[in-house]
């Protein structure tokens, strides 16, 4: 395992609740590490004891819903950021999430944002598109709302419950529990995939 996700989670447990905010929302776009995981982890800490449970819960789903809104306001004002971000996903997924967001705008960014690697592309997508803002807030606010909570207690009831079962140093539950979520990251997302292009294909 990888020792910057060992210091990442250190470096989570010392932050406020700002500072929890502004990683969870730099997640997957300036910091190197998907916002499920910084999500999961907030949770794992949150259980842990270091922030509260129910302000943390908001603070995930505002910083979720914050990110991907500023990216969709950057992307319909065209600005150079986005179109460098724009040129990082290929042309055939680039057309078909443009394609599903005029098909069913709801649908496509609930689900991209649970497909790892590719959530930044919903935001980025539907303001080139042109979806209207109310449209977007809205849907972008109740996908937040099932996203952001989904991962975050996964990371703390993973505590809850296994924490007895490993007696081993800390830096060893740390490793244990970064293997789980990153294996649960990804079946997540696979699933996710293979429901829209299944989808795509009837």
């Amino acid at each position: 395992m990888s020792p910057d996700i060992i210091n990442h989670i250190a470096w989570l447990e010392q932050l406020s609740y700002l500072g929890l905010f502004l990683v969870i929302a730099a997640s997957g776009h300036i910091l190197p590490i998907s916002e499920d995981i910084s999500l999961i982890i907030a949770g794992y800490i949150t259980s842990l004891g270091y922030v509260s449970l129910w302000p943390m819960v908001v603070v995930s789903i505002l910083a979720s819903f914050t990110a991907d809104t500023v990216f969709f306001w950057l992307s319909k004002k065209g600005s150079r950021f986005a179109l460098m971000l724009e040129r990082h996903i290929s042309n055939n997924i680039f057309d078909y999430v443009k394609r599903k967001m005029q098909e069913n705008t709801f649908r496509t960014m609930f689900l991209m944002r649970f497909v790892s690697g590719l959530r930044f592309a919903s935001p980025l997508v539907a303001g080139y598109v042109g979806i209207p803002w109310k449209k977007f807030l809205t849907f972008n606010f109740i996908s937040a709302c099932a996203f952001s909570p989904f991962f975050f207690f996964i990371g703390y009831f993973f505590h809850q419950k296994i924490s007895s079962l490993i007696s081993a140093t800390s830096t060893v539950k740390h490793v244990a529990f970064i293997v789980i979520i990153i294996v649960l990251v990804i079946a997540i997302g696979t699933v996710v995939k293979r429901k829209m292009f299944r989808a795509d294909t009837n």
